[in-house]
């Protein structure tokens, strides 16, 4: 019976990991895009999914890559999947003087 309030106590303060997915707006998933939230720093796999196994409730995650505008999402405390898409990045043309 103990062990069994002990399980039961163990899992309830426990936080569920953060799952997600980076995307184009192709919906194409995007490898190797820097997330960072707090003082961790993950990055996406070939699918464009990453995991983050914290105890984290809340905050901002930044995402970035070459091409792309960065962009910052807020985490709810009741969010654990995320969808992000990301903006390609058009070169800046300047004229010469």
């Amino acid at each position: 019976m103990f062990a069994l309030i002990f399980l039961f106590l163990f899992q309830s303060q426990t936080t569920p990991p953060i799952h997600g997915q980076i995307l184009d707006m192709n919906r194409n998933p995007l490898v190797g895009v820097t997330i960072r939230v707090n003082q961790q720093k993950l990055y996406s796999d070939a699918e464009g999914h990453f995991t983050l196994k914290s105890k984290l409730n809340k905050g901002n995650f930044t995402f970035t890559a070459i091409g792309y505008k960065s962009k910052t999402q807020y985490l709810k405390a009741s969010e654990r999947e995320l969808t992000i898409l990301l903006l390609e990045q058009k070169p800046e043309i300047r004229q010469q003087p």
